[in-house]
């Protein structure tokens, strides 16, 4: 018995299935759903990464750590505010 070869699909195989081109419908309630959790999620950094002012004695190293926190949360709330005005 001898084995068949299989063929790779042609490019043009490739960008006639009709599986790409399919588009996905997204419910509002997704939508609310994934927008609530976010903003909870935000509210949680918030609450865990909360600044509190910089003692003199604290070393730059943990300042520096604590601002990045801070601009993590401050991004994800830029994003979410950018997602709202859409």
């Amino acid at each position: 018995m001898k084995a068949k070869h299989h063929s790779l699909p042609t490019q043009k195989q490739l960008a006639c299935q009709r599986s790409l081109n399919m588009q996905i419908q997204t419910s509002h309630n997704t939508l609310k759903f994934y927008s609530e959790k976010l903003e909870k999620l935000v509210e949680d950094l918030e609450s865990k990464f909360a600044w509190h002012p910089v003692h003199p004695k604290e070393e730059l190293a943990s300042i520096m750590y604590r601002a990045g926190q801070e601009s993590v949360v401050q991004y994800i709330k830029s994003i979410l505010n950018d997602d709202v005005h859409i």
